[in-house]
């Protein structure tokens, strides 16, 4: 219970009469906790003939009353918070109204939260809402019942953005419409929304959040004319037609050629990225063409560096292109690019751990990268001698040359793991000898976002668009590369292994023209520039001025 100020004027029209009622007595007002109403108690008055509540601008307050003695009052304006309480009595009950008490009284609207019809489920189901781009949407506020059914008073309401560095901005100021409308709608408006709604506007009590609205706007995306087959990691491949796989070897193999007229091949370079894992070095191309008919090498190095026919290495500056013999280089900074237009192939090379390889869908191809046929079913099968073959034994036979560690000549190592405090100070902490589980839920943040202040994580409402075994396969693939790559082998300020995964992921979200704004941060990444560095410093950078031509 809860007592509130309040003053007493006593009018007395006959001495006498005064004296009598002269101790009137007192009048309280109470809320019991969770009642969404106030309690105005008489005390001793004597008889009570009539008694009424009005504002501070005389406006009769609706109530009731008992035995002339309680007043429910349920405040339902946020600017008249000062109320009178008016009450006529008869001290000496011969039914005469000898006097009038007038008691004025605060009350102060309830808190939300305080109310007994709140609840959070009311306002924890993520609503998604998906638009194309420069199209429009409308957000809404609650799910079940807006508020002046719950509560019965008119809520104001704020919405606000979720900032990927934490925080938010307040998108639409206080208004009582529970709906926000967002006109021509880019992909920078893509994020996670949320309303709270308060009272009044003087009172800075809130709801929690008032429910979650993920915004995902999506590019129009031309009709798919191409194929595209990923290797990643540690490493990883999804095939032209969507198989996706796990593999360890070191040697040369072919990731993709043309499976006709041999006119193209794309080899992959896998080297050791730590005594349990190999990882993509470096990617060659040879093709021949019309202005090269014999045929063109060109390799790609990590660092961004590359070399025609075994020459000297060159770098390109951000935007710069290079054309020779009906092949053209381009490097945008985050990938460098070769794309030879006579066979509508092209070679997206990130300069660290990854490659796209594009190619048109009526091209049949072979090599790690699948057939190309649209039937993920045969991928495996593929080979010369169409001879349907494991995961591993199908990649096997893509190696080239000789001295080649295998998936047979491959070890599983037993990876250690800590389980007691002994077991920390042996082996100490690294991400490789945590908890499967633990290493499972930091993947799968990774891959969804970290959840920020205001809500869930910041790149779930991407990661829903996106095919579920998809995002399974990757959380997977980020847990083996986190075991198995050594700590050591990528820069430790970041989990390079977790993060490189990641990226592919948000390149497939971008395929599909999901607009994701800075991945990166929400992923806990190394953004652009960082990515940069870690290419150089592990790449075959040999000056400071091949350096400094990468990194400007």
């Amino acid at each position: 219970m809860r007592a509130l100020n309040l003053v007493l004027f006593c009018y007395c029209f006959a001495v006498g009469v005064c004296q009598e009622c002269s101790n009137p007595g007192t009048t309280v007002v109470s809320r019991a906790e969770g009642d969404d109403y106030y309690v105005v108690t008489l005390a001793e008055y004597g008889h009570v003939v009539d008694w009424q509540l009005t504002d501070g601008e005389g406006n009769l307050q609706l109530g009731s009353y008992e035995d002339n003695q309680y007043f429910i009052v349920i405040p339902t304006d946020c600017f008249k918070t000062s109320y009178s309480v008016l009450i006529e009595l008869d001290c000496n009950g011969d039914g005469v109204v000898d006097e009038q008490i007038l008691s004025s009284v605060d009350i102060e609207p309830i808190p939300i939260e305080e109310l007994t019809t709140f609840t959070r489920d009311d306002y924890d189901i993520l609503r998604s809402n998906k638009v194309n781009n420069g199209g429009s949407v409308t957000m809404t506020c609650q799910t079940a019942q807006n508020a002046q059914e719950l509560y019965d008073f008119q809520p104001l309401y704020t919405w606000r953005k979720a900032r990927q560095f934490g925080g938010s901005d307040v998108v639409q100021k206080s208004s009582t419409n529970r709906t926000m409308v967002l006109d021509s709608v880019g992909c920078g408006d893509a994020g996670y929304y949320y309303c709270k709604i308060r009272r009044c506007p003087q009172h800075n009590e809130e709801t929690p959040a008032c429910n979650n609205n993920d915004l995902v706007v999506q590019e129009e995306v031309p009709e798919k004319t191409h194929s595209k087959c990923r290797v990643f990691g540690d490493p990883h491949v999804i095939t032209f037609d969507g198989s996706i796989y796990t593999y360890k070897g070191r040697c040369w193999y072919v990731l993709a050629m043309d499976g006709v007229r041999y006119r193209w091949f794309v080899y992959g370079w896998f080297s050791e990225c730590g005594d349990r894992s190999s990882c993509l070095e470096s990617v060659s191309i040879v093709t021949r063409t019309e202005d090269s008919p014999g045929g063109t090498t060109v390799q790609l190095l990590r660092g961004y560096g590359f070399s025609f026919g075994g020459g000297n290495k060159e770098f390109l500056r951000r935007g710069d292109t290079k054309e020779i013999n009906g092949l053209t280089l381009s490097y945008t900074g985050r990938k460098l690019e070769v794309s030879v237009p006579e066979h509508d192939l092209s070679v997206l090379w990130d300069g660290l751990a990854c490659v796209t390889i594009l190619v048109s869908k009526d091209t049949p191809t072979m090599g790690m990268c699948g057939d190309n046929n649209r039937d993920k079913a045969n991928d495996y099968s593929s080979f010369y001698d169409s001879m349907n073959r494991s995961s591993d034994a199908f990649a096997d036979a893509w190696s080239v040359g000789q001295g080649c560690l295998l998936s047979y000549d491959m070890e599983e190592p037993e990876v250690p793991k800590i389980s007691s405090l002994a077991d920390l100070l042996r082996l100490g902490a690294s991400a490789s000898t945590m908890p499967t589980s633990f290493i499972r839920d930091y993947c799968r943040d990774t891959m969804e976002g970290f959840s920020g202040q205001a809500g869930p994580p910041q790149l779930w409402y991407i990661v829903e668009q996106l095919d579920p075994d998809l995002v399974d396969s990757f959380v997977e693939a980020c847990v083996t590369d986190t075991q198995q790559i050594d700590t050591n082998f990528y820069d430790t300020r970041y989990s390079f292994q977790g993060c490189i995964i990641a990226s592919i992921l948000a390149e497939e979200a971008g395929d599909l023209g999901l607009c994701v704004d800075r991945w990166d941060v929400s992923a806990r990444c190394p953004g652009p520039q960082v990515w940069r560095e870690e290419a150089v410093r592990i790449g075959c950078i040999w000056t400071a001025e091949d350096a400094a031509t990468v990194l400007s």
